[in-house]
Order: structure tokens, then C-alpha cells, then sequence
């Protein structure tokens, strides 16, 4: 049976918005249908920030709009007529206007309203199947990935939820929720004091076993990890939202002697490896992303960081050939960090003698003798171009020089950039992912980008002739 021992059994949080059937039905919906959407990659973290307390929702009106025009076919709704659309598209389709929506639009609405008209807007673009057909690729999906199932049930006909790939919900229907919660007041008044034994002997009798449940798996299982119920009774519990999650889900049910759980332990163990390699991959490209936020310098240092730190906290066996090419990786990182630290050292000795230098001169100017001013003149206009040679040396100085047309020195438009290894000439990432998957024949995304040695175009035409 799953958490016998102490060491499983969850302790009590409260529920979040997360914790609901709603988002479970949005994310599995979201994951489905966003070629239809148009969303590059669904950030569930993102989503449920903008579902709450957010001032800023640009995921979610991007969601209305791209279902308010596959739903009327009008291509010119825009994100700020959304709390005109709206409500007229409830009144058309549905009873009236959502509850609550007023002149503030979604700002007015709480968490829980919020995600119900989210949820019920998305859905009310299956009354046009033939307009979804039409701007996604659903042809290509059979029976199997438009309809969701439960993987499997336990013994106390908990049912758990595959939504999104890589997170796992467990329902609990509302006769089970009751039996499990009198079973928890009935221990407690057992562990209470001997004057409240009456009550302790009524409440274990109104929790007795009942038809779907054995007195071993009222025993052994674990008790709801909350206490946030839905309108019918039911309650929606996630339980893996990461990689130790799944781990950890992995070695609950491999003891279970029952053959329903058997077969739950073997569709968690089938499903477990790519949910666990798709929140790394998503681990890992948010903190990249998080990294290119900081600009030029330190944007460059953060991302150096951050990989290095991805590469030591990673759980997975990799081949000996990718981790050679890792180890070669970084000591060409580090040779090219201790080339950085002795050009500093040298214009810092430079710098200490061109002061040596001008203070020698300032010496020999406070000594009495007679000069001719024209000389007076051009030593004063040497010591400038000394100091602005200075200045400018210690400034960061690059060169910019991109496919799509953009030149510049110094020039940083903030988006992500790269260089060459050769000559150091600055280029947008995006633009030398393009010309790298043209020139090799084959897509390639920032993970491999990082095994790649670049090589700009103009220093590798003369290796060709």
C-alpha cells in the first residue's frame, strides 16, 4: 500500500489555485490546443501568477484574444477591446455575461473567476470545430491525445491525472474525502485525553470501512495533503510538480501487493523519465532566460554561471563523449578567462606609467624655465589625448556586426548576442542559430548551441577558398 511508513506521509499545506479542477482542465487544454494559441512554450508558473494578484497579464490576454478569434473569425480583435468582446460572447453563447465583470474587466474579478472565465472562453471555441481545424494542427492528433484519461486508480479508487506531460493530479471523490477525514478526527480523539472516550468510540465507529474501501487501505494510505474542496465535494491534489516529486512518487507504490496499484506503479514508472527531462529542460532554459535579462558584462557572467551550476545539480548519467566535450568546454571558458585577467593587468601597468609619466612632467613644469608657448600648447594637448587614450581603454569595447543588416560599435539593442571565436565580432543569437542550422542542414535550439564552436561566416569563407 502507498506512504505505510511515516517517512512518506505529506504534511498539511494550504491549497492554491493550482490545487483546483479548473487549472488542471485550462493546462491540459492549454498543452492540447497551442499550436491553435499560438504559445511557443506554456509556462503553468507564469500562468497561475497572472490568474492571481498580477498588475501585468499578457499570457492571459493572449489566450482570450487568439479564442475570441478563432471563435467569431474576426482577426481584429485586439487585446484592448477584450472587456468589450467578452461579455458579449457570453451573452451570445452562454447564459449572460460572466459574474462580476464589470467596467474593470479581469481586474475586477477574483483568482477563482478569473480562471473560470479563462477556462470558459477557451472552451467556447469547440462551438466552431471547423475554425480550430483551420489555424491548428489538430488533423494530426488521433483519439488518444484529444481525449484525457487517468493513468490509473489506488485502492481507495483515487484516480491520478497525466496534465501537461509533466505534472501528476490525484482526485479524490467526496464519499472517500469524508471517510478520510472521519478517520483523522477519530484518531485524534483517541490520542486525546481519557474524558473525551465516548466521543472517541463514536466517531471510529462512523468511520467503519465501506464498500470500496479495506480497514489495511484506510490504514496505510496517506491523508489529503489539503483541505480546499471543490463545489461538488471532490478534491484535486498536485502531487508532482518537479523532478524529486516524481522521484519520490516512483518508490510509493513499487511495494503494493494490489494488482490495481501494480498497474499505477507501472504507468508512473513509463511516464516519470520524460516528465522528469521535460521540467529540467524548462528548469534550465528559465534560468538562462533569467540570465539574459542582465545586460552586456555581467548578462555573459550570469549565463556562465548558471550552466555551470546546471551541470554540477544534474541527476542525469550523460555519455563520456558529451562529457568530454563538456570538460573541453570549460577549460576553454576558464583559458579564455585568465586571457581576460592578464589584459586587464597589462592596461593597469600601462596605466601606472602614463601616471608615473605625467606626474614626472608636472614636476619638471613647476621647475622655473622659460618655454616657448607654442610648446606650452602641445604639451597640454598630449597629456589630453594621454588621458583620453586612457579613458578609452578602460571602457568595454566591442564590434557589432550582424547578418540581418545591424552594425555598430558598441551597439547592444538587448536582445541576445553571441561571438565568434575567431575574430569576436558580436552577432544576434537568433540570427546565428538561423545561419548555423542552414549551413549544417538541421534545427538546432540554445541546449546544443552550447557543444557548438561558433565560427562567423566571414571568417570561415576564407577557410573555404
Amino acid at each position: 500500500m502507498p506512504f505505510a511508513t511515516g517517512v512518506n506521509r505529506m504534511r498539511l499545506r494550504p491549497g492554491t489555485l493550482r490545487d483546483t479542477r479548473s487549472f488542471a482542465q485550462l493546462s491540459q487544454l492549454l498543452h492540447t490546443f497551442y499550436p491553435a494559441l499560438q504559445l511557443e512554450a506554456l509556462d503553468l508558473d507564469q500562468l497561475e501568477h497572472e490568474l492571481g494578484d498580477s498588475p501585468q497579464r499578457p499570457l492571459i490576454k493572449h489566450i482570450l484574444k487568439r479564442a475570441l478569434r478563432i471563435l467569431t473569425g474576426n482577426s481584429s480583435i485586439t487585446e484592448d477591446k477584450l472587456d468589450t468582446y467578452v461579455p458579449r460572447i457570453w451573452e451570445r453563447f452562454l447564459d449572460g455575461a460572466p459574474q462580476g465583470y464589470g467596467e474593470q474587466g479581469l481586474d475586477g474579478l477574483g483568482s477563482g473567476d478569473r480562471l473560470h472565465v479563462v477556462l470558459q472562453t477557451c472552451e467556447l471555441m469547440f462551438c466552431r470545430p471547423e475554425n480550430v481545424r483551420a489555424v491548428g494542427s489538430i488533423d494530426t492528433l488521433g483519439p488518444r491525445e484529444l481525449r484525457t484519461e487517468p493513468i490509473g486508480q489506488d485502492d481507495l479508487h483515487r484516480r491520478y491525472w497525466l496534465v501537461g506531460d509533466c505534472r501528476l493530479y490525484r482526485e479524490t471523490s467526496k464519499p472517500v474525502v469524508d471517510l478520510l477525514l472521519e478517520q483523522e478526527e477519530a484518531k485524534a480523539c483517541e490520542d486525546a485525553p481519557r474524558r473525551s472516550t465516548r466521543v472517541a468510540v463514536q466517531k471510529t465507529k462512523a468511520a467503519a470501512p465501506v464498500r470500496f474501501a479495506s480497514k489495511e487501505a484506510l490504514e496505510l494510505c496517506d491523508m489529503p495533503r489539503h483541505r480546499m474542496r471543490e463545489a461538488d465535494g471532490d478534491l484535486w491534489e498536485l502531487l508532482c510538480e518537479s523532478s524529486s516529486d516524481w522521484n519520490q512518487m516512483k518508490r510509493v507504490f513499487c511495494r503494493s501487493k494490489s494488482s490495481r496499484e501494480r498497474r499505477l506503479y507501472k504507468a508512473i514508472s513509463d511516464v516519470a523519465p520524460s516528465a522528469i527531462q521535460r521540467l529540467n529542460k524548462i528548469s534550465k532554459s528559465r534560468q538562462v532566460h533569467e540570465a539574459m535579462a542582465v545586460r552586456k558584462r555581467s548578462t555573459r557572467i550570469a549565463v556562465r554561471q548558471s550552466l555551470v551550476e546546471s551541470e554540477t545539480q544534474s541527476s542525469f548519467d550523460e555519455e563520456p563523449r558529451a562529457k568530454r566535450a563538456r570538460g573541453s568546454e570549460i577549460a576553454k571558458r576558464e583559458s579564455r578567462e585568465q586571457r581576460a585577467k592578464r589584459r586587464e593587468q597589462a592596461k593597469l601597468s600601462t596605466l601606472d606609467l602614463q601616471e608615473t609619466q605625467l606626474a614626472m612632467q608636472l614636476i619638471a613644469e613647476s621647475e622655473p624655465a622659460q618655454q616657448n608657448p607654442q610648446q606650452d600648447r602641445q604639451q597640454c594637448q598630449q597629456q589630453q589625448h594621454d588621458q583620453a587614450g586612457v579613458d578609452t581603454e578602460d571602457a568595454d569595447d566591442w564590434m557589432f556586426r550582424c547578418s540581418c543588416g545591424k552594425v555598430g560599435h558598441n551597439f547592444d539593442d538587448g536582445r541576445a548576442m553571441t561571438a565568434c571565436e575567431q575574430c569576436g565580432v558580436w552577432r544576434h543569437l537568433g540570427c546565428a542559430l538561423r545561419a548555423e542550422a542552414r549551413r549544417i542542414g538541421r534545427e538546432i535550439d540554445q541546449d546544443d548551441w552550447e557543444t557548438i564552436r561558433y565560427i562567423c561566416p566571414d571568417c570561415r569563407a576564407p577557410a573555404k577558398a
